[in-house]
């Protein structure tokens, strides 16, 4: 007992490890193509990266996500759809690993494409693939709840099939040696053996040849696969046969022809036939050959408590349980480790050679003799539940945590990991693909990636500054001149004349500018983008459409009643009763004039404006996406974010200066 829970204990520790490793897995972009070949594209599962190879004759499609015909195919050199892949051919799964395997040339004829297209495979759905480079000892990848995982053939078991079954002995291990072919035994427990193979054999006994050995297809024979001294014949066409030397025969000469019996009418047992020798040998039945006696009975020739009775000419023994033979000699439990069915739990005996057995353990279990429960305890960390895959098991694991035992924790996705704030600028996630740039005071836009060369202000002597994508204007105040407003003018002020009918005038050089950036909200009113015109909400104590004007708490806004103020304006009560204040470029009683152009000689409306003359007055025709009195604004789509903040339901995001804020209009 006490050797069967070493071996027992020893044996989990072989199938499970529990690991709680806080690493990081790496990126996967999944449905990517490969880049160094058109017919092959990577599916990212939660344990490993698989390279799949489209069938003869389609390439790989990144568009529609599939293998197409290669007449279809034109991208194979694009480096956005498709990217280098490294194959890790020798994989060693540990918890902090996440390997790229490559699957076998020919799994999508056996699994089909939509199997692995399709991220809606239910959790005991199994898919099975070739997957050699994971997969240890001939095992078949399969996928369960997007998660790969090995089929083991009989005498294997682990992760990868990488753990070979012991081999449990009736007698004393290694003597005499049961593997063949030269095989090395080796006893890891009192009567459990395990056979080392020579190069170009495997099995737990090293009875076959290793069909995974590179063979080439017109040379089967040179790598020999007939045991027991058979020669190895090429067959022309392809294949190959076995030449067996005396006494053996099969396929690959693995039967021996001497282990025959010579038939014998005579009642007896079930005889396991393999560990027979010819009856002629057999010392015990002389007295079957010798002359009759009178009374064969006497002495009783029975072994083993058997009971002789007379037949003609002859005698027949009847065997108590356990014992056959012509005389009852033969011990079955010796000679036939599964008589008494040693496997527990439903688990089928399968004998592997003389005194040697192993157990084939039904699904949900395991173990030397099928006597450990796969998910019993649960080897799942983290609340992962256990399924049953085989006689091994696969760790279904919550969203955030990955591994064999569910012993990664997965990191939340951080939309700031690329750096996309620009020239300095701080990045603040807002949500799993979102986040907001906190620029220095020389940039601006969403990312940081406008230069404001109005930061710090470039001009002298009062003089205002306005930005442009590529520098700055000064306009300066008289008396002062100059690129910077650094000159000083000695004449008298000249009468203000501009381009415009309502000085200051615009500049005709098309640019993006935020109308918010500067914010001409006066008194921290906030300003938010529509329509490409800012729009100010004021506070409380202040209004005008700039915020520009203290509210008289003593007047009544109810004269505003009867007012209309087009084109945007507002309507505000001061000493002279209500006035609409306007935005810009409105002007007059009720904002309805525009400023315009003074004359079309010479036009101003620079090289995206046709100067035309109306009932109204001149006017300049933009072309080219712009818009402006002298067509001097870049027309940005509706939909353009202006301010980069995602806001909650009920707030608007608006500047407060120069800084972008949430607020509750």
């Amino acid at each position: 007992m006490n050797r069967l829970l070493i071996v027992a204990v020893v044996y989990l520790a072989i199938q499970v490890t529990l690991a709680d490793v806080n690493s990081k897995r790496p990126e996967c972009r999944d449905l990517v193509g490969d880049i160094s070949n058109c017919s092959r594209f990577v599916r990212c599962f939660r344990n490993v990266r698989v390279l799949f190879t489209c069938t003869s004759g389609t390439l790989y499609s990144p568009k529609s996500k599939s293998c197409v015909d290669k007449s279809l195919v034109n991208d194979c050199d694009d480096p956005k759809e498709r990217v280098e892949v490294s194959i890790q051919h020798d994989v060693n799964v540990t918890d902090d690993e996440y390997p790229t395997i490559e699957a076998d040339v020919n799994a999508l004829e056996i699994l089909s494409e939509k199997d692995v297209a399709s991220k809606d495979i239910a959790a005991r759905s199994q898919k099975g693939f070739g997957c050699g480079s994971y997969c240890k000892n001939q095992g078949q990848c399969v996928i369960v709840s997007q998660t790969v995982s090995c089929e083991c053939p009989t005498g294997y078991s682990g992760v990868q099939c990488q753990v070979a079954q012991f081999l449990i002995s009736t007698r004393e291990g290694c003597n005499p040696n049961p593997c063949d072919n030269g095989g090395i035994c080796t006893e890891i427990f009192p009567n459990t053996i395990n056979c080392t193979c020579l190069p170009g054999f495997v099995g737990s006994l090293c009875s076959y040849p290793d069909v995974t050995t590179t063979i080439s297809p017109n040379q089967p024979c040179s790598v020999n696969p007939c045991v027991n001294g058979g020669a190895c014949l090429n067959v022309p066409g392809g294949g190959f046969r076995c030449v067996c030397r005396t006494g053996y025969t099969g396929i690959l000469c693995d039967i021996s022809g001497s282990l025959r019996l010579r038939e014998i009418e005579i009642e007896t047992s079930l005889v396991y036939n393999s560990f027979f020798k010819d009856i002629s040998t057999n010392p015990c039945c002389a007295v079957v050959l010798a002359p009759a006696a009178p009374n064969q009975c006497q002495p009783n020739p029975c072994q083993n408590g058997g009971t002789c009775y007379l037949r003609p000419g002859s005698f027949g023994c009847s065997c108590p349980v356990g014992f056959s033979g012509v005389c009852c000699e033969i011990n079955l439990v010796a000679t036939n480790p599964c008589y008494t069915n040693p496997c527990v739990n439903g688990g089928t005996c399968q004998v592997a050679g003389p005194n040697l057995f192993r157990c084939v353990c039904p699904t949900g279990y395991n173990g030397l003799r099928c006597e450990i429960r796969v998910c019993d305890p649960n080897p799942c960390l983290y609340g992962g539940i256990c399924l049953v895959i085989g006689n091994n098991f696969q760790c279904q694991c919550p969203p955030q945590y990955t591994g064999p035992t569910c012993g990664i924790l997965v990191p939340p996705p951080n939309p700031c990991i690329s750096q996309p704030c620009l020239n300095g600028g701080t990045c603040t996630p807002t949500g799993p693909t979102t986040y907001v740039c906190s620029c220095t005071p020389s940039y601006y836009g969403p990312c940081c990636e406008l230069r404001n060369y109005c930061i710090p202000n470039p001009c002298y002597n009062g003089g205002s500054c306005v930005a442009t994508t590529t520098g700055y204007l000064c306009q300066c105040s008289f008396p002062f001149t100059g690129s910077n407003c650094e000159a000083l003018i000695t004449t008298p002020m000249p009468r203000p004349v501009c381009a415009c009918v309502i000085c200051p005038c615009p500049t005709p050089v098309v640019t993006v500018v935020n109308p918010c950036l500067p914010n001409p909200c006066q008194n921290n009113g906030g300003c938010a983008v529509q329509q490409n015109l800012a729009r100010c909400y004021c506070p409380t104590s202040f209004t005008g459409y700039y915020c520009q004007f203290a509210r008289k708490r003593a007047m009544s806004n109810a004269p505003c009643a009867n007012v209309t103020c087009m084109n945007g304006g507002e309507c505000f009560v001061n000493e002279n009763g209500p006035q609409c204040t306007c935005p810009k470029p409105y002007y007059g009683k009720e904002c309805e004039q525009m400023n315009r152009p003074r004359t079309c000689l010479p036009s101003p409306c620079g090289q995206n404006g046709q100067c035309i003359g109306t009932a109204d007055g001149y006017k300049c025709l933009c072309k080219n996406d712009t818009t402006g009195v002298l067509c001097e604004q870049k027309l940005m789509p509706k939909n353009y974010r202006w301010c980069p903040i995602d806001c909650q339901p009920d707030t608007t995001c608006v500047y407060e200066g120069n800084t972008p804020k949430c607020r509750a209009l």
